[in-house]
């Protein structure tokens, strides 16, 4: 591991201090262009690709990215997991 400083880490001890600052500064907007420089992003949208992005959602395209999930990957903030949603589709479908 290198560290915020250049360093190679390879000491367990350092690694095990070091990796939290790592992981938070990688996921970070602030930092994020510091870590991925050379990514290119177009900065406009069209006007069709906004208009896209604003359209309702509809029904069907809810159900099947919910059912398109791992039943079993980590629950969401919420505390449940897909799985919770699969097995419980006719009750919560129309609170989307």
């Amino acid at each position: 591991m290198i560290n915020a400083q250049g360093s190679l880490l390879t000491d367990i001890s350092e690694i095990r201090q070091a990796a939290p600052e790592c992981y938070e500064e990688l996921f970070s907007q602030n930092n994020y262009w510091n870590v991925f420089p050379n990514l290119v992003v177009k900065r406009k949208l069209t006007v069709k690709a906004g208009g896209w992005l604003i359209r309702p959602v509809l029904k069907e395209e809810v159900k099947r990215a919910v059912f398109q999930i791992n039943a079993e990957k980590s629950p969401g903030p919420d505390g449940f997991t897909a799985g919770f949603f699969q097995k419980n589709w006719s009750v919560v479908k129309g609170d989307y």
